[in-house]
């Protein structure tokens, strides 16, 4: 009885270190590989304040400021986005958001940053 719990926890236990492993695993790739881009953001996090401040001038007019904020943070620099939005731009809008939340991305609302990744091969 006792030799069958002994062998019982050793499987428990290396099962748990190989998910661990895993998981460590995971993560370590999607740190160093950074296929989503995350790590810059995560990075830019912690830089608020003055140095980070946005600048006076408006970067794109038609953007609200909440927006340009999530595009720079983002890595995406809200001035070298078009000046007026094509039907191409917005029919990709609306294929990566869905049509309510483009239309309220339209009306000044700021895009997560999920869908700032998913909208991004719009821009």
């Amino acid at each position: 009885m006792l030799s069958a719990i002994k062998k019982l926890l050793t499987w428990f236990f290396v099962f748990l270190g190989v998910v661990f492993f895993v998981l460590l695993s995971a993560a370590a790739y999607l740190w160093f590989a950074d296929p989503w881009g995350v790590r810059a953001w995560w990075e830019m996090r912690g830089t608020a304040g003055p140095a980070a401040a946005p600048a006076a001038e408006d970067a794109s007019p038609l953007l609200s400021p909440a927006q340009e904020e999530a595009l720079s943070r983002a890595g995406i620099d809200p001035a070298s986005l078009p000046q007026e939005i094509s039907p191409e731009l917005e029919d990709c809008l609306v294929a990566a958001v869905g049509e309510v939340r483009a239309e309220e991305i339209r009306q000044g609302a700021a895009p997560t940053f999920g869908e700032v990744l998913k909208a991004k091969e719009c821009l």
